[in-house]
């Protein structure tokens, strides 16, 4: 077998991080437009980078920071699409990870690259915020940090939830940076104890875009805001609210909504008491828990849903694309039933896409541009699914 074989850190990975240097800048100037500081890293150290997670392009921004290859942590939906996921790997090598679950693979690709000499770059809250609330971070994550024994960097993306919210239609104008904030050196993070050292990450990290001042401007800022929101919080109703422009609607109450240019929501509805999205959020988790499933009964629908198959480096293989159910007992997809707690993993992915893994297989679940994927995930937590019963996705714990 070839020395090479299991590698994951190459020279060609240096020359590609020189080539694509200037085209995807060409690409943060006009579709993502982040103001980046950059970091020199020196010739013989590597480090690991760990930030706070705000747009899809993230990745990109994160590689641009630096002078040399980053090897970023990315889901394994990504490294899932055929020749373009083999490019991928040829020229960035991401490092695959499953969603939402543990992965001891990606924890010894993470070793392999810290060991070969490579720079890795991690999302520690595993997951894109939806509105502004940070993700738990795992435990684990000060384990990890203590086995590469590498210098941490800290970095924050501040404006990333105004210029390109989860839900978005377009890119908004307005603030948008991305930094390096802190250093951590081996010996420093080493006399902490984990609680320590974790709360420093959470700290850091931790960024209010709606608490800056900024503003963001656009005349769809509440577009697609139903990729997040689905109840009501005046007549209780379920997936009856519609984005137009700045504002959303309960089609059922007649409550209208303006996402302002600050970040913030209101109303001239009395009832409505919310000013945050987060608020609203939190109100959904709570729905949800306190749900009562009827058996058999419809608990969510969506019509014309699309259902891959997905494996590592190989094409989607469509299977469905039929109206999604789901009960508590089952997700249907047409002709197609998984049961409810054979399901160890969901999670969204981007603003209108799912991810689930049922029967050690994994699926990748995507509709138009209004399908919310969140309701879904945050009913198959609570519902006694193969999820609960691991508790790997604390992401979504109701």
């Amino acid at each position: 077998m070839s020395k090479t074989r299991n590698k994951i850190v190459f020279r060609r990975h240096a020359f590609y991080h020189a080539l694509f240097h200037f085209p995807m800048m060409v690409v943060n100037w006009f579709a993502i437009g982040c103001k980046i500081k950059k970091t020199k890293l020196k010739k013989d150290e590597n480090v690991l980078i760990l930030s706070n997670h705000q747009t899809d392009l993230d990745p990109i921004i994160m590689y641009l920071s630096f002078n040399r290859p980053v090897y970023i942590v990315a889901t394994d939906t990504l490294m899932s699409n055929g020749s373009t996921s083999k490019f991928l790997k040829h020229t960035f090598s991401p490092l695959p990870k499953k969603k939402g679950m543990s992965d001891i693979q990606n924890v010894l690709d993470m070793m392999k690259v810290a060991k070969e000499g490579g720079n890795i770059a991690l999302f520690p809250e595993g997951n894109r915020t939806y509105a502004e609330f940070q993700f738990p971070i795992e435990e684990a994550t000060a384990k990890l940090i203590r086995k590469l024994k590498l210098p941490v960097l800290l970095y924050n993306l501040k404006g990333g939830n105004g210029v390109m919210p989860r839900f978005f239609a377009e890119r908004r104008k307005g603030k948008f940076s991305g930094e390096v904030v802190r250093r951590l050196e081996v010996e420093e993070y080493q006399k902490m104890s984990d609680a320590e050292l974790l709360n420093i990450i959470k700290e850091t990290i931790r960024v209010y875009d709606s608490e800056s001042g900024n503003l963001y401007k656009s005349n769809k800022r509440a577009m697609y805001l139903e990729n997040m929101l689905h109840v009501c919080p005046v007549c209780g109703s379920v997936s009856k609210l519609h984005s137009d422009g700045n504002f959303i609607t309960c089609l059922d109450c007649g409550l209208k909504v303006e996402f302002t240019e600050d970040l913030h929501i209101k109303s001239d509805n009395s009832a409505f008491k919310f000013t945050r999205l987060i608020e609203w959020y939190d109100m959904q988790r709570e729905w949800t828990r306190n749900y009562v499933p009827q058996p058999g009964k419809v608990i969510f629908s969506d019509k014309n849903v699309r259902l891959y198959e997905i494996e590592l480096y190989k094409k989607r293989k469509l299977i469905s694309q039929m109206d999604l159910t789901l009960t508590d007992k089952e997700m249907i997809f047409g002709n197609h039933h998984f049961a409810v707690n054979s399901i160890t993993v969901a999670s969204p992915i981007g603003g209108r896409r799912m991810s689930f893994t049922c029967n050690e297989k994994n699926y990748l679940v995507m509709s138009d541009k209004r399908f919310n994927p969140l309701k879904y995930v945050l009913m198959l937590n609570k519902l006694d699914s193969g999820i609960k019963a691991i508790g790997y996705d604390k992401n979504y714990e109701i």
